[in-house]
């Protein structure tokens, strides 16, 4: 007679061997996960990183509108200049009006 081995010993093996089988398919699935995890890293930067570049984006921006806001004052001022003649103009002309009024006074006096 060959060697046999109960039904119940059989049955118990064989359920070890598939909740082996099943851890295996378990572990693989995980470490295909992290595989997978580890090539989605390589392709990121870290959040700080992200974080400081994005500050001095917003400040790059800022600094851009102060610019902004500059230029428009200054071609404001540029506008505003071209409507007006010097200080020294104004007062020879001033003094010019003074001498011809100070002249018709005195010629309609006489």
């Amino acid at each position: 007679m060959q060697e046999t081995v109960s039904k119940s010993s059989y049955e118990s093996l064989q359920q070890q061997l598939s909740e082996r089988e099943s851890s295996i398919a378990q572990l693989q699935q995980q470490l295909a996960d992290k595989q997978n995890l580890e090539s989605q890293l390589q392709e990121t930067v870290s959040k700080s990183s992200y974080e400081s570049l994005q500050q001095q984006l917003s400040e790059g921006e800022s600094a851009i509108a102060q610019l902004q806001q500059q230029l428009a004052d200054k071609q404001n001022l540029e506008s505003q200049l071209q409507e007006t003649v010097s200080k020294s103009s104004y007062e020879s002309l001033q003094h010019q009006f003074g001498e011809k009024e100070h002249w018709a006074n005195e010629c309609s006096s006489n």
